[in-house]
């Protein structure tokens, strides 16, 4: 579930992405490179890899992912403000 919920929230940046121009879109600039967006969905299909062979191991990153989104990004608000 986790990993179709990071796909989906990744498939909808990137679908907001393209409905605005590439040159002048303030949410390509705040958003930058998006690191959290990209690697959630990678980290949860080792997770599940993991789980077959170390289950504690698949329960960290489940944790360490959840407490890394956790922490609110600012930086679409600090865009808009600015």
């Amino acid at each position: 579930v986790c990993l179709l919920a990071a796909i989906a929230y990744y498939l909808l940046e990137l679908a907001l992405l393209r409905l605005e121009p590439a040159g002048s879109s303030r949410l390509r600039t705040a958003l930058g490179g998006d690191a959290k967006g990209r690697l959630s969905p990678v980290a949860y299909a080792i997770a599940i890899a993991a789980a077959f062979a170390l289950p504690w191991v698949s329960l960290a990153v489940h944790a360490g992912v959840a407490m890394v989104w956790l922490v609110p990004d600012r930086r679409i608000e600090r865009s808009l403000r600015g």
